[in-house]
């Protein structure tokens, strides 16, 4: 029995060294073949290290008899010797990973990941190579630097939000803008932060929803009393675990004002060549008003039987005047500052508008034929500002076909002008490749001297001029160009020296409603009625017509040369005046000091305003502060009847 069991026992025994040996093996195969150097360290620093362990750091067993001598080998320029042993105690003491810097046989430094286990009095130590992370790291966190100081860089406003219009980052351009660090606007909503954005939300949303990018130009914006214009453009921002948008907002005021300038140096040089023409208009227009008074005074002595003949010369006289009125009208709109204000155009009233001007002042051996649509042609557009793009390239035919021709028997002529709806041209500058919209053309066609090859290039930069010294600034092109580039359009030039040119301008259509309401004709109808009316004017003929006007309609008037006398008759008979009509320009006390003063005494007070110039400001101020309307001078009996009715009835 006893041998039985001693045979027993060492069976058990050699199993389990045969296991252990198995099992010494297989770790001993783990180790030979792991992806990560790994070191066996025991107490007497003897040591094992796999083929890893020589693959990264380049050291064999010939190269340190000992661990400890490995220390010295591996130690970089980091750290000093001591503190790299007290590093490594450290490690060998605990079982958390540290990392640090280990030199190769080579000399390369790498950047190691060290993680200890103690098993069985011998150190079991297990590298990661860190090198290449750390490096890509880096090279990440030098890539969101520059990106960073590229952002702060640009003097564009940037600001990223995400679909709900959180904040994520803006630049320090929008920050000095705003005036909000950074840090205080992360995280807030745009539209509870910056409040002239909640206009634009919309856009927002709609670029973030669909992906395409949002362009908004010389958008007017009010941000802490100042007034700016933007160019807004919104781009759908990818890659992010939220959806978001990245804004821009580039600060064109300065820009927009310059330009304004330069289109109001332009329009006054436009005036100066045209006051020639003005003043003989003007002054045909007087001779007929004066000789229709002077006749209707003769036969109202001499023959007051000839009431249809007094009818006819009253018809004259009161065509004229408005005549008058239109010209006047025409040189301020030419002259006048003022804001871009975009509508529902159509191009053939326009030119309508500017061959008035151009028939009554151009050389009367130019002639202007025009081809157009029967129905309308339709423009989203300022008014104004198309009207001057049109005079003025018309003023630059006539004159080609008079003033700048050397030889003065050929002057004269037709300038041929045509509106037509066409495709924007595949190989006009500017054109959009692919471009679907439909545009209308206007082309203005003269005979005149031509442009030269070697200059149709600069004829559109500003100060650039052909004409001879004093009898040009250079502005009108540049002019017409920034215009057009402002509505989206094109223009294009052809051109060959002594035989004319072709200027055409294309403007995108405006296909939104195709049908626009006819302006009310004016109408001679007399509309009565009663009270007692308050008349302040300066101009002593406009008092007596005006009153005669009003007491024929069946008004009683009072009337007043100036605010200050106004203002003293409504104090004494508030009480029974039913309205004002007030003058804007008068001496003493403007009329809209007056109003102010007259609304003090009677808040329910009726107040029509008059004046002639239609863009003082004055007028915009009283009407928003509760003015009840506004006619123009000169006005009819029909007109101005027309106005007290309506003021009255509301």
């Amino acid at each position: 029995p006893y041998e039985k069991i001693r045979q027993s026992s060492v069976n058990n025994l050699r199993a389990e060294v045969r296991e252990r040996r198995t099992k010494e093996e297989e770790i001993r195969e783990l180790i030979e073949n792991s992806p990560l150097p790994i070191a066996v360290v025991k107490a007497d620093w003897s040591y094992s290290i796999n083929e890893m362990f020589t693959a990264v750091f380049g050291f064999d067993e010939v190269d340190f008899k000992t661990f400890d001598e490995w220390f010295d080998l591996s130690l970089s320029a980091a750290l000093s010797r001591r503190q790299y042993l007290d590093l490594w105690q450290d490690i060998f003491r605990r079982s958390t990973p540290r990392t640090l810097q280990v030199k190769c046989k080579n000399g390369r430094v790498l950047d190691v990941e060290v993680r200890h286990r103690h098993i069985n009095k011998q150190h079991l130590l297990v590298f990661n190579d860190l090198t290449e992370i750390k490096e890509a790291e880096k090279e990440i966190k030098d890539t969101r630097n520059y990106l960073n100081q590229l952002f702060n860089s640009i003097r564009i406003y940037l600001l990223a939000v995400d679909e709900k219009g959180i904040i994520a980052q803006w630049n320090r351009a929008f920050e000095k803008f705003t005036g909000i660090p950074v840090k205080d606007a992360v995280g807030q909503k745009i539209w509870l932060l910056v409040p002239f954005m909640k206009n634009y939300r919309h856009d927002v949303e709609q670029t973030i929803n669909s992906g395409k990018v949002s362009e908004l130009y010389h958008e007017i914006v009010l941000f802490q009393k100042k007034r700016y214009y933007f160019n807004i453009s919104v781009t759908p921002l990818h890659g992010r675990d939220k959806p978001g948008a990245v804004i821009m907002l580039e600060d064109v005021t300065e820009l927009v004002r310059k330009s304004e300038q330069l289109m109001q140096a332009q329009k006054m040089e436009t005036v100066g060549t045209l006051t020639g023409g003005l003043a003989h208009d003007f002054n045909n227009v007087l001779g007929g008003v004066k000789g229709a008074l002077s006749m209707i005074r003769y036969h109202a002595v001499n023959n007051p039987e000839k009431i249809e003949e007094i009818r006819e010369f009253s018809a004259l006289a009161e065509r004229s005047v408005t005549r008058a009125a239109n010209i006047v009208e025409q040189l301020l709109t030419l002259s006048h500052k003022s804001q871009l204000n975009f509508q529902q155009v159509d191009l053939n009233e326009t030119l309508a508008h500017v061959l008035e001007i151009c028939r009554g002042t151009f050389d009367k051996r130019i002639g202007i034929t025009v081809s157009k649509p029967t129905g309308k042609s339709l423009v989203k557009a300022d008014a104004t500002q198309i009207e001057q793009i049109v005079l003025n390239l018309l003023i630059n035919a006539e004159q080609s076909m008079t003033s700048m021709l050397e030889n003065r028997e050929k002057i004269g002529g037709d300038i041929e002008v045509t509106i037509a709806r066409v495709s924007p041209p595949s190989g006009l500058s500017g054109g959009i490749s692919g471009d679907k919209r439909q545009f209308w053309s206007v082309s203005i066609k003269d005979h005149g001297v031509g442009i030269s090859p070697d200059i149709i290039g600069k004829i559109f930069d500003p100060f650039f001029t052909t004409k001879a010294r004093g009898k040009g600034t250079g502005l009108g092109l540049a002019m017409v160009y920034n215009i057009i580039d402002l509505h989206s359009g094109f223009i294009d030039v052809q051109s060959e020296p002594g035989s004319g040119s072709t200027f055409t301008v294309y403007l995108p259509a405006d296909v939104s409603d195709e049908h626009v309401l006819p302006l009310p004709a004016d109408t001679q109808e007399i509309f009565p009625g009663e009270g007692l009316v308050l008349l302040i004017d300066d101009e002593k003929a406009i008092r007596v017509t005006a009153g005669k006007m009003l007491e024929a309609v069946g008004y009683q008037v009072l009337t007043a040369e100036n605010g200050e006398d106004g203002v003293e008759l409504f104090q004494i008979h508030h009480r029974k005046i039913a309205a004002v009509l007030l003058d804007i320009a008068m001496p003493k006390m403007s009329g809209d000091e007056a109003y102010e003063r007259l609304k003090a005494i009677d808040p329910k007070l009726k107040v029509l305003l008059s004046s002639g110039y239609t863009n003082d400001a004055r007028i915009a101020k009283a009407l928003e502060n509760g003015a009840n309307g506004f006619i123009r001078k000169p006005y009819s009996i029909s007109k101005l009847s027309r106005k007290f009715y309506e003021l009255l009835a509301s």
